[in-house]
């Protein structure tokens, strides 16, 4: 149950978050601090796939550099990425993964109507820096921002929450607002209950994938 109280307070702070920042500025900035060369959108979707990794983004951009395992170059790229995302103001971190062989860093702030998001992978075991930046909707923020990474030696992958997980819980975190609010509390039967009914959805889900 103290899990499921985590997701449920995450979930209540998400409409609570402030952004400030230029995600865009500073991906631009990056190609100017090693050698990155673009990325086609085909390509990038290809780099997406071999890291098993999903990024709801529209008006994908993408750059890659390429050093060889082990060289300066390597520590160059991540160090002067970190240099311009620690320039940024109250810039949201959805995913902050750091290994001994990659990382993975993806950062969000509002654009009007729309969510700015910056990814950065940083691949030692093949000498690579990907930095992805797009736009994407509120709703797909959040799920990205409730969404899990996987660590392996070869890749980080990342995929956001699958939306009938987060639907689930929002339900969840409503139920428990409106408890507290008539300061009354559930069985140990109606908890049990609420904890299936979220293993179910998240069987369905893994399952569909």
């Amino acid at each position: 149950m103290k899990k499921l109280s985590i997701l449920i307070a995450l979930l209540l702070s998400v409409s609570a978050a402030a952004f400030a920042g230029n995600l865009k500025q500073a991906y631009e900035e990056m190609q100017g601090v090693v050698k990155m060369q673009d990325v086609s959108q085909a390509e990038t979707d290809t780099l997406l796939y071999k890291l098993h990794s999903t990024l709801p983004v529209t008006n994908r951009r993408a750059m890659i550099s390429s050093f060889e395992v082990g060289s300066t170059g390597v520590s160059a790229a991540w160090n002067g990425t970190q240099q311009l995302i620690g320039n940024l103001k109250d810039v949201k971190t959805i995913c902050k993964v750091m290994t001994d062989c990659n990382s993975l860093e993806i950062l969000a702030e509002p654009a009007g109507d729309s969510v700015d998001i910056l990814a950065i992978w940083q691949l030692n075991y093949f000498g690579r820096t990907l930095v992805i930046y797009g736009t994407t909707t509120p709703e797909n923020a959040n799920l990205m921002r409730m969404g899990s990474a996987t660590v392996d030696y070869f890749r980080v992958s990342f995929k956001p929450m699958p939306e009938q997980v987060f639907n689930q819980l929002q339900q969840l975190a409503e139920l428990q607002t409106r408890i507290e609010k008539d300061n009354t509390s559930l069985t140990r039967e109606e908890q049990q209950q609420l904890l299936d009914q979220c293993r179910e959805t998240l069987s369905r889900t893994s399952a569909a994938e």
